[in-house]
Parts: structure tokens; C-alpha cells; sequence
């Protein structure tokens, strides 16, 4: 559950990003980045034609915007959760491949590959839930 002050901090980060001219502009900084959008088709949380709207605004030449049908607002909790991160990985792999996987190795098992080793120790932070 998000808190208000996150979800207010959320929405002044987005009208920020809306308005600033650097998305549009496909020769910004930021319009180098890959985008990746992964939403479900029914999330009934987050507003899926605005989040079109600035996908299509964005100057980017490499983005995508992948919904995933019948899934909700948090698509990596969904029991479908795997097919999201095997997606998530092809497209990573695609752009970052990995030269020490091994030739035949799914993505997932890359993911897994380097869970166990590049986060190990580092602590998982979970933000307190606050009811509203």
C-alpha cells in the first residue's frame, strides 16, 4: 500500500516528467534510454490512457509498451508473475546481453544466475504499511 506522501511525491514526479521538454525531443539524454512499459489490462488503479498518452509522447526511438491481458496494477505479484519477468529478461537480454550465460540458459535462469550472486547482501527494504 503506497502512503499519501508517496503517492503524492508519485504524481508530482509524473506532472514533472509530463511537462518537461526533454521527453519529447528524441535527441535528449533522456530520449537515449530504452523505455519498457508493463502494464495489466485490468489494473484499475493506475490510469492506462494517460499512461498511453505519454508513452506515445516520448521522443524515444527504443521504448515499448507492453499490456499483459487480464493482469492488474502490480503485474510481478500477478500468478502470472514468471511470464512478466521472462518478458521483463527477453527484452533486457536484447538490449544488454549477458556474455557469461550459457548458451541454451533461459533469461529466467540468468535472473536467478545473478540474484544469487550480484544481490547477495544487500538488505531488502520494505516501507512501513500505513492504512488510509
Amino acid at each position: 500500500m503506497m502512503t499519501t506522501s508517496s503517492g503524492h511525491e508519485s504524481l508530482q514526479a509524473m506532472t514533472r516528467l509530463q511537462q518537461d521538454p526533454k521527453v519529447p525531443d528524441s535527441e535528449s539524454a533522456f530520449c537515449a534510454v530504452p523505455m519498457l512499459f508493463l502494464a495489466g489490462s485490468a489494473d484499475g488503479v493506475s490510469d492506462q490512457q494517460a499512461s498511453i498518452k505519454f508513452f506515445a509522447s516520448m521522443g524515444n526511438t527504443d521504448k515499448e509498451f507492453k499490456l499483459f491481458d487480464g493482469l492488474y496494477h502490480k503485474v510481478y505479484e500477478e500468478p502470472e508473475k514468471e511470464d512478466v519477468l521472462n518478458y521483463l529478461a527477453q527484452w533486457l537480454l536484447r538490449r544488454f546481453p549477458l556474455e557469461t550465460r550459457h548458451p541454451n540458459g533461459t533469461p529466467m535462469e540468468a535472473l536467478k544466475k545473478l540474484e544469487g550472486t550480484a544481490m547477495k547482501g544487500v538488505p531488502t527494504v520494505r516501507a512501513p504499511r500505513t492504512e488510509l
